[in-house]
């Protein structure tokens, strides 16, 4: 069996998932390959992209340019029209189909999995024009269903963050059958678990003291400063891990700065899942993959600096069924974070309710569905094979 992994380089969610699908596949004895679609088609429309996808994440601190975004993306809900009834759409895309389709004829998938609703439009051209016969997955990597997922008419199944979802694809016209709701695959590191105390002591933490862990998402986005500043002031003790993951700048200018309270500085680090351990509460802007790692970890979560669009109705999906809480105008960061860390009533309420929501065994849950479905389209080949 191939499996073809296609995922799309905006920001580094998508291909965290990616890994976590061809890691786990091939672990499995499964021939996988990952292909990184705007990077194959052109390095420099992959560099415009990601390009354009960072401006935006920086703007969006603004109000004015937050409430466009918002208002943006309404619109788009509202009038978006499905890529089956949409000839424009399927004609622009074309070129990339037809780009596509020599990977394919190379490399022969049995399986394709994108990572990304846009690689999803491009191999549903692909489909339609009978180029390949491969079966089609996509996953969904936010706790919500937006537009796009509407009218992928080769789509064979959706992989989801939770079965809340459901409702949403079956008003989008997709079909109960091809839903998969067993969680956003992340890498099997967050199954695993390590006592809070000695997790704190690997990494050189105060044993004894509440700890805070500030996520900045892989690119050390939103105001990471003001944040500890306001943090800082806090009448009671706790110390935090911050994690500015590229961003180099932010990680320099955090450094400098004068605090009371212990503030230990990373950039990218690899002991994400040893962090959770330690952590009695983490502070992450809303992504999709950072949510699931949480409720994976069952870590009490405080949501901020979220995107707007997807990431707002992630921050709603999590505060509608107290998975977590989400700063707003008139409820500040100091106050959500003293309403878990100080409070272990309300902590514990809300990691119990994250048990029914977490899949810490996604990645697993989906391998084997992958190999299951592999093993019955070999045994019909060969029962199609037997003389009649």
């Amino acid at each position: 069996m191939k499996v073809l992994v296609i995922t799309a380089t905006i920001g580094q969610g998508h291909n965290a998932v990616a890994r976590s699908i061809a890691n786990g596949l091939s672990a499995r004895g499964v021939d996988c390959e990952v292909l990184d679609m705007y990077r194959y088609f052109s390095p420099a429309l992959q560099k415009i992209v990601q390009g354009g996808y960072l401006a935006s994440i920086k703007s969006v601190s603004a109000m004015h340019v937050r409430k466009i975004g918002e208002k943006y993306y309404d619109m788009m809900e509202k009038g978006y029209r499905p890529l089956n009834e949409h000839a424009f759409a399927r004609f622009k895309n074309l070129p990339f189909a037809k780009s596509l389709k020599k990977y394919l004829d190379e490399y022969q998938p049995d399986l394709i999995i994108c990572t990304q609703v846009y690689c999803v439009h491009i191999m549903d051209i692909v489909k339609s024009k009978g180029w390949t016969d491969a079966v089609l997955m996509g996953v969904d990597t936010d706790f919500t269903v937006q537009a796009h997922w509407q009218g992928n008419d080769y789509l064979d199944y959706i992989v989801t963050a939770s079965e809340g979802l459901t409702g949403q694809l079956l008003m989008k016209q997709v079909p109960k059958e091809r839903v998969l709701p067993f969680g956003i695959p992340i890498s099997p590191r967050f199954q695993e678990r390590v006592d809070k105390r000695a997790a704190r002591e690997m990494l050189c933490l105060d044993p004894e003291k509440k700890t805070l862990l500030i996520m900045g998402g892989s690119m050390g986005y939103g105001s990471i400063d003001k944040t500890i500043l306001q943090l800082d002031a806090l009448p009671f003790d706790f110390q935090v891990m911050v994690v500015c993951g590229s961003n180099l700048r932010m990680r320099a200018k955090l450094k400098k700065l004068k605090t009371n309270k212990r503030f230990d500085i990373y950039g990218f680090s690899y002991d994400i899942p040893l962090m959770m351990d330690a952590a009695d509460v983490m502070i992450t802007k809303p992504g999709g993959i950072s949510l699931s790692e949480g409720l994976a970890k069952n870590l009490p979560m405080v949501l901020d600096n979220a995107i707007p669009g997807m990431e707002d109705r992630n921050a709603d999906f999590m505060v509608e069924r107290g998975l977590a809480l989400a700063v707003r105008k008139t409820y500040p960061i100091t106050q959500a974070v003293t309403d878990l860390l100080d409070n272990d009533e309300r902590a514990a309420k809300m990691r119990e309710n994250m048990k029914e929501h977490a899949h810490p065994d996604s990645t697993e849950k989906l391998c084997a569905f992958i190999i299951a479905r592999a093993k019955e389209h070999e045994q019909a080949k060969e029962l199609e094979a037997l003389p009649l």
